[in-house]
C-alpha cells in the first residue's frame, strides 16, 4: 500500500520550524514497536495525572473537557 506523504499548510503565528519538528516526531513514532508505544502512552498518562494533582494542589481548576 502505497502511502501518500501530506503536505502541511501551516496555521497563521504557527513556527514552520516547530511544524516540520512534529512531522520528524510523527515519522519517528510510526517506526516504532507496539510495546515502545504503550511505554510512552503510559509516560505521557503518568504526566497528564501528576499535572492535574499540582494544578488541584495549588488551587487552580482544570479545563472542561470539550
Amino acid at each position: 500500500m502505497a502511502s501518500k506523504k501530506k503536505e502541511f499548510r501551516p496555521l497563521c503565528r504557527v513556527d514552520p520550524a516547530k511544524v516540520e519538528d512534529m512531522q520528524q516526531m510523527a515519522d519517528a513514532l510510526k517506526e516504532l514497536d507496539t510495546q515502545q508505544l504503550a511505554y510512552i502512552s503510559g509516560a505521557i498518562q503518568m504526566a497528564r495525572m501528576m499535572g492535574n494533582m499540582k494544578k488541584r494542589s495549588t488551587g487552580q481548576t482544570e479545563p472542561k473537557p470539550a
